[in-house]
């Protein structure tokens, strides 16, 4: 029997602001996308609603940020849809392009899992699922973000002591406790990576006059961006547009600076996670403390966030393995134990 044909399928969704991942062990894949689409809006000779074509999905939508009739939308923000129609095609073209069968012939049948905060909104719950289900074409498992993480790290669903696990990621900060095989407390905070990238841009724009993308802001993170001390200094030549003027400009920043900024930008952050130790007993905070706090997700790469956190908070915290795909696996893994076997193959990537 062909997997992805007549067989019930697998399809892992997990739609970030900066990100949207699509994944099937059955169908063996693995892609990631940034979440950015590029769609041609044409109005008919004879008048009537305009028709919608998918130029580009990811950061190759960027290509047609300047072409006439073309719109490059992000149809997330912090956490939430904000263009549910430019969601849905980015959502279908992604699968479009996935290797294997399943790219080019639709399954009949098959069974998905959609990553989501605990607290997240009905009707944002809703919409998103409304979806997933029209691209796995069946029913649609809804995975808690922070017990999708905890099964990939191998924490124990069975000990009683408590853990806590915070995704970090482009739109959102999604913390939770888990023990004794649940989730026992969770919070979610609309702050993420996104915020550090407009609060360069902010600065550069009222310091040095110069206006810059947000993906020139979210390269100059990557590149210098810290939050605490590097080794070695580092310079990052910047190009962009003169404020109130036409003309181009060329500027030198400092990983310093940079680091000022990022540090001022963080304080959201650390309410959160305070936040999410509300409502925690005693015993379980004691737990944590030993244990320490593991992070996950994109933005927890930013360089000494770990070790700010620790000197900030006054407990441990650490990066897990693999961040950026931490909750995404962790959350297939729990579809298919509910579902179904897997092929046992390694998926690719795309």
């Amino acid at each position: 029997m062909t997997p992805g044909l007549f067989s019930p399928t697998d399809l892992i969704i997990d739609v970030g602001t900066t990100h949207t991942v699509l994944a099937s062990r059955q169908n063996d894949f693995f892609v990631r996308r940034e979440s950015r689409v590029a769609i041609r809006y044409t109005t008919p000779p004879r008048g009537g609603p305009p028709t919608a074509k998918v130029e580009a999905v990811g950061r190759e939508a960027l290509d047609f940020n300047d072409a006439k009739e073309i719109r490059v939308i992000r149809p997330m923000d912090h956490g939430r849809v904000v263009e549910a129609t430019p969601l849905d095609l980015m959502l279908k073209a992604m699968l479009s392009q996935t290797p294997g069968r399943w790219g080019r012939l639709r399954p009949l049948r098959g069974f998905g899992g959609l990553v989501g905060p605990p607290e997240q909104d009905a009707e944002q719950r809703l919409r998103l699922v409304e979806f997933s289900q029209t691209l796995a074409r069946g029913s649609v498992d809804t995975i808690d973000i922070p017990m999708a993480g905890a099964r990939r790290l191998g924490f124990s669903m069975e000990d009683p002591h408590g853990r806590m696990i915070i995704d970090f990621g482009g739109g959102k900060t999604c913390m939770g406790v888990i023990a004794m095989g649940g989730l026992v407390a969770w919070h979610t905070a609309h702050f993420g990576g996104q915020d550090l990238d407009r609060a360069i841009a902010v600065y550069l724009e009222r310091k040095h006059q110069l206006i810059i993308s947000p993906e020139q802001a979210m390269e100059i993170k990557h590149q210098i961006g810290a939050v605490y001390p590097k080794a070695k200094p580092a310079k990052l030549q910047v190009d962009g547009i003169q404020q109130n003027a036409t003309r181009a400009k060329k500027i030198v920043v400092e990983d310093q600076e940079i680091r000022e900024v990022i540090l001022n930008a963080m304080e959201p952050l650390n309410l959160a996670i305070q936040a999410g130790f509300r409502g925690v007993t005693p015993e379980l905070c004691g737990d944590i403390a030993r244990a320490g706090v593991t992070l996950v997700g994109g933005s927890a790469l930013l360089e000494g966030l770990a070790s700010h956190l620790s000197e900030r908070l006054g407990i441990g915290f650490y990066v897990g393995e693999d961040p950026m795909n931490t909750v995404v696996m962790g959350a297939h893994e729990m579809l298919l134990e509910n579902r179904g076997p897997s092929s046992g193959k390694k998926p690719q990537t795309g």
